[in-house]
């Protein structure tokens, strides 16, 4: 499960490793000297990759093929990222008025309608054309999901970065291109990022390199996109790609179908629309699954009653699917059908109005339904059924605190589970399969219910006393029973040693596998305690006694949750050394409100934490502004030295981090100082080809040799 829910931080496999040599400078465009106007700093001895420093010893001009390839490979990897390919008009398609269209095909409809459906057969419908057609387009689905714990499935970044991804697979001409853009970009797991805007440059290079290619792209659920400006960029963007393949004619083809409520409304220029509730085909499709779903015996009162609903659903496809079950279970009653036109008569015709109908029906064991709708709502990721089991066993008598957690919890069969599921959500959440070869996972039926849940107070219609701050309150909840969990078990020398072990034998993953066996919740507890914490701090739920709890009265993390933390980890450069405060740990992770608390319970900001220097240094190299902006407020030391990273301006210049480099000189920052990998900030940004960090730190008189 790991390599389906890892973070972004952390890529599910690491490459291969390969022993650095000097043609990799070469290859990466770093020269031996580097020169800025005036300025000319040598760097003859070392190449920075990451977080690594490695030295140069042959001439570079020794170019390798291999190496080449190596690079090429990491970086198209790197565009990946957790379930990039979750779920996913013949006028349109044929392409044959493009000048009128521009491509664009826009599917609108209601919630619940039947959208995303209509999309899954649109892109099974066009792969099969693929396979018919000599000519093959690329043909790329996306799918924003706004229940996605990682912002890269509910972002353009994450669209881009799957496009580019399909087509590098596909077109091979496109390769070279590439490699010339990014031959100085390191997408290592402490490296640069992709942005948006490299990789749209990249695709208008793409559109406009003269080779013939055809794209189409389904983009479906555009509104649970995590920002609306988000999507007017991408709109915008993908007009713009698409008038420029326009422009070329015959060398480039692109088609968009887009999927989205009524809204946000977006206006372009030239395409095509459908509202799926207003197409005659769509009223057709309800009626037949209304015939074919409804039980009870065909005749007169049937057709009257399929009538009705179809009638009452106003074309909303979830609304007729529930109401149909509804139906259906008093059938399974033997209640009479006009006990079932009784009942279709008191359905609320607002799809929000059925869901608030069927959670307030009966209050049978409605706290454990609560709980599973606050699991399904605020986990950080998917869960799989057992760990939704587990993780309410210790959800409960959240705030009895004499409640002693088991240390062990039995789920029932796979089976039993399901149905278990099914009965505490009412029906709104079930057990779906997500990839193949991947174990199912937690989800509501719908990205309405969701909504209702959260947006619409569905949960504070249950329980009154969420009303007041129904996101904190579940959030310390769920962090609750992270805490249960980790402290019904032991992290022994026998675990640690056992996954030190493992760098050696390669028996991680099966460690791992097991584990989850026999503690399935743990896994995801340990992961996400702080997650959960920095939930219920960032809405008001106070976390400074839970943090005080956490470490010793240096301020660093107990080992008793430190080794459960390296357990999990497989590389060495992941663990947690017992010199680490746990401001470091939660400032690495940008959980900003625990590091606010933690900088008034213990100050530790200016603490070296071995090679790992301080936290302004790790906030500076990873380019956090608001944690280094944190930290000079109170009154971390701007130059302290130490660590890998030999002081945060030099972090911030190796990094590039252009905003960053000019906080910490706006608060004295030395730009002379040296450090034990660069002679200065100045060199640091030089080796890590960051121009424009140069020429800033030149005006502010930096030299490319101490003063």
């Amino acid at each position: 499960m790991a390599s389906t829910y890892g973070s972004e931080d952390e890529p599910a496999e690491r490459p291969a490793k390969r022993r650095r040599t000097s043609y990799d400078a070469d290859t990466l465009g770093l020269s031996s000297t580097h020169t800025y106007g005036n300025t000319t700093i040598n760097t003859p001895y070392m190449v920075v990759m990451g977080n690594h420093v490695q030295h140069r010893g042959q001439d570079p001009r020794n170019h390798s093929v291999t190496a080449n390839e190596d690079k090429y490979n990491i970086l198209l990897k790197s565009l990946l990222f957790d379930r990039i390919d979750f779920r996913v008009n013949n006028t349109w398609y044929a392409g044959g008025s493009l000048d009128e269209h521009n491509g664009f095909l826009w599917i609108k409809g209601k919630p619940g309608c039947g959208k995303s459906t209509l999309m899954k057969a649109a892109l099974d419908w066009a792969r099969k054309r693929k396979r018919k057609n000599r000519v093959r387009p690329t043909i790329v689905p996306y799918f924003f999901s706004a229940r996605a714990s990682a912002s890269l499935e509910k972002s353009a970044l994450g669209l881009y970065r799957t496009v580019v991804h399909h087509l590098l697979s596909s077109c091979d001409f496109l390769r070279p291109l590439f490699m010339d853009r990014f031959a100085l970009k390191d997408p290592g797991q402490s490296g640069e990022k992709w942005t948006a805007e490299e990789l749209q440059v990249f695709l208008f290079d793409a559109v406009e390199s003269n080779e013939p290619w055809d794209l189409c792209l389904f983009i479906d659920a555009l509104d649970e996109a995590e920002y609306e400006d988000d999507v007017r960029h991408m709109i915008s963007f993908l007009v713009q790609l698409s008038d420029r393949a326009l422009a070329l004619h015959d060398s480039c083809k692109l088609q968009i179908c887009l999927s989205s409520r009524h809204y946000p409304h977006i206006s372009i220029g030239r395409g095509l629309s459908l509202v799926v509730e207003d197409q005659p085909q769509h009223g057709q499709d309800i009626e037949i699954y209304i015939t074919k779903q409804l039980t009870c015996l065909d005749g007169p009162e049937k057709d009257e009653l399929r009538f009705q609903i179809s009638h009452k659903s106003a074309r909303i496809f979830l609304w007729v699917v529930l109401v149909v079950e509804m139906l259906n279970r008093l059938d399974d009653y033997g209640a009479p059908l006009s006990d079932m036109k009784a009942r279709l008569e008191t359905i609320p015709a607002d799809l929000n109005d059925l869901f608030r109908d069927i959670l307030l029906k009966s209050d049978h064991g409605i706290e454990t339904s609560v709980l599973l709708f606050q699991w399904s709502v605020f986990a950080m990721r998917p869960l799989e059924p057992v760990e939704l089991f587990v993780a309410m066993e210790y959800s409960r008598s959240p705030s009895d605190l004499a409640w002693t957690p088991p240390s062990t919890v039995s789920p029932p069969s796979a089976d039993r589970l399901a149905k278990c599921i099914l009965n505490y959500s009412r029906g709104l959440v079930e057990v779906v399969e997500v990839a193949s070869g991947q174990p199912p996972v937690v989800q509501f039926i719908h990205e309405a219910v969701r909504e209702f849940l959260l947006k619409d107070n569905g949960l504070a219609s249950i329980v009154p006393a969420l009303a007041a701050n129904l996101v904190g309150i579940s959030h310390e909840i769920l962090r609750i029973a992270c805490f249960r969990c980790i402290s019904a078990h032991n992290a022994s020398e026998e675990y640690q040693h056992y996954c030190d072990a493992s760098h050696k034998n390669n028996t991680w993953k099966t460690f791992r596998s097991s584990m989850r066996l026999k503690l399935p919740f743990l896994d995801y507890a340990i992961l996400h305690l702080f997650d959960h914490a920095e939930g219920a701090q960032k809405h008001d739920i106070p976390q400074q006694a839970f943090l005080a709890a956490q470490m010793d009265e240096h301020g660093y993390w107990k080992d008793s949750y430190r080794h459960w933390w390296n357990v999990l980890k497989n590389y060495q450069s992941q663990k947690v050394e017992a010199d680490v405060t746990l401001l470091y740990f939660v400032a690495e992770r940008q959980n900003l409100g625990l590091v606010a608390v933690l900088l008034n319970v213990l100050n530790t900001a200016s603490r070296v934490c071995g090679e790992r220097g301080t936290v302004l240094q790790l906030a500076s190299r990873r380019g956090y502004e608001q944690v280094v902006q944190m930290l000079l407020g109170k009154g971390a030391d701007v130059n302290a030295k130490g660590g890998r990273y030999g002081n945060a301006l030099q972090a911030a210049s190796w990094g590039g981090h252009k905003k960053v480099v000019q906080i910490l000189l706006d608060k004295g920052a030395d730009v002379h100082a040296q450090g034990r990998h660069f002679v200065n900030a100045l060199h640091a940004a030089s080796a890590g080809g960051h121009k424009k960090t140069v020429q800033m730190l030149v005006e502010q008189g930096a030299r490319a040799r101490p003063v």
